[in-house]
């Protein structure tokens, strides 16, 4: 492939990438702000307000092996459509209920919107699919940094759609739904080539080796401590205020 055509093909992939991370992005902001209050309201005892929460993350500790294996035999784009499609569904089950009442199917809602929040978490590594090597780490950057508009946008929405309706908090997974929905056909715009098959070393490390390695535990120690004070300042300060 001619160098200006990657350079161009390279160039749409991160555009649609960038506007995925901060206008799909804004449903996580969104879901963190409401689910514990809404958690609260329909919890049978108040320690679980925030159980919705731990689904979320739950969810999308499940979904994130299932997802990489659909990316690596078919594509990123049928594993974020899925992704965005499992968002949806989430949405569809925490409001319906909110308007039932159910507990219960607001956590399993919970636990689908998981599935978004996994596939977006490769959006990062697909900008750097096809982008030149010394524009990967720009690349990378401007994904991330792009969840700076989402975590403005999620806020805002929860303004206009928190009281839109008569059951409190059910605009705003309502809108939620629309986001997933219209959000998916961004990725039909991608043109990321599926991933050449890898052959495994005999050599390669098992799955324990690698936990073993120092790096590996400090990255996952890391990656712990670094959620754990997200979710812990995201989930009490909307219930505290």
């Amino acid at each position: 492939m001619p160098q200006k055509s990657v350079i161009s093909t390279a160039r749409r992939n991160l555009t649609v990438l960038v506007i995925a991370q901060g206008y799909l992005g804004s449903q996580m902001p969104m879901m963190f702000i409401v689910s514990a209050l809404a958690g609260q309201s329909l919890a049978p005892n108040a320690c679980l307000a925030t159980l919705p929460i731990s689904l979320i993350v739950l969810g999308s500790m499940l979904a994130a092996t299932p997802l990489s294996g659909i990316m690596q035999r078919h594509g990123r784009t049928l594993g974020f459509v899925i992704g965005a499609t499992g968002g949806a569904i989430g949405a569809a089950l925490s409001a319906w209920g909110l308007a039932t009442g159910s507990f219960a199917l607001f956590l399993i809602g919970s636990a689908f919107a998981g599935m978004y929040m996994s596939s977006q978490g490769f959006f990062r590594f697909a900008a750097a699919d096809t982008a030149p090597e010394a524009f990967r780490p720009k690349a990378i950057s401007y994904v991330i940094a792009a969840g700076l508009a989402s975590a403005v946008i999620g806020p805002q929405l929860v303004k206009v759609t928190a009281d839109a309706s008569a059951v409190p908090f059910l605009g705003t997974f309502l809108a939620i739904i629309v986001i997933n929905a219209t959000g998916a056909f961004l990725f039909l715009l991608l043109d990321i080539p599926k991933p050449r098959a890898v052959k495994v070393s005999e050599n390669a490390r098992t799955r324990l080796e690698l936990l073993k390695s120092p790096k590996v535990l400090v990255a996952i120690i890391c990656a712990m401590v670094s959620y754990a004070l997200m979710n812990l300042v995201m989930t009490s300060t909307p219930l505290a205020v």
